[in-house]
Formats: structure tokens, sequence, C-alpha cells
């Protein structure tokens, strides 16, 4: 999860990184009391927007969200990367304009990622999406 600005005072959105699949969900909010609510919206809303409904069960909506840090590298260079974007197209958008959430979360979905299970390797979100559906896998 990351704090992004939206380049309007007072204005943020929580970034939402899945562990299990590499998708990211983008939750207006600075609170996060306040945007978990948002959150699993927004997920359900992501998962059928790209044909991923059959998993909705598997990622435990009903269940308390947990939050994890971590060291890994690469990682923190992914989450400073659609940070640094996130904020730049937020920026870009007028101010009579709504920002569209849906195509942020849908930008990163194409977005190469180190394969942590081979470092040598890169792995794309709706890959990892892609795959559970295919095999009905638990994550």
């Amino acid at each position: 999860m990351d704090l992004i600005s939206l380049g309007k005072p007072g204005k943020f959105v929580q970034h939402f990184l899945h562990n299990g699949t590499m998708i990211s969900i983008i939750a207006p909010g600075k609170s996060l009391n306040k945007t978990i609510p948002i959150f699993k919206q927004r997920l359900i809303g992501f998962l059928n927007r790209h044909g991923y409904s059959a998993l909705i069960d598997k990622f435990g909506i009903d269940n308390n969200i947990v939050i994890y840090t971590t060291k890994s590298r690469s990682m923190l260079g992914f989450l400073t990367q659609v940070k640094l974007n996130s904020e730049y197209h937020c920026m870009e958008t007028p101010e009579n304009y709504e920002i569209n959430y849906d195509y942020l979360e849908d930008l990163y979905l194409d977005f190469p990622l180190k394969d942590m299970k081979d470092k040598k390797n890169y792995i794309w979100a709706y890959r990892y999406m892609d795959n559970l559906i295919n095999k009905n896998e638990n994550y």
C-alpha cells in the first residue's frame, strides 16, 4: 500500500498491490480506515472488468485486509514507479475532470515485474491472473 498525491491540495489515493497476483487497485482517500471499503468495491469492479469474476471468492474480500511491508528492491522500485506514474497522470488531469482510476489500474496490469520465483524473468499481473483462471488455483 502506498499513499499517492493527486497533485491537488488535500487529494490522495491509496495504491494497493495484491501480493499473490501483483494487481494494483487504486482507492481514493488518505485514511486507511476509509479507503478499505472503497478498495473492496474497486477490487470487485477490477475483477469483473477484466473477466476474472470467477476469482472474486478466492480474494477473501469479506476477511480482514492484511498489509505487508517489503525489503525487496525490485518491489520497492515497482511501487516507486507506480507512484511517480500515477502522480504524473493525476497532475495531467484538468481540474474539472474526474481522475480515471480504472485507467490507472489497467496500466499497471500490463507493467513488467521481476518474477520472484525466477529472478531472471519478468512477469505481468495479467499473466498471474490468467494462470489462476486457467488452473483454478488458490493463492
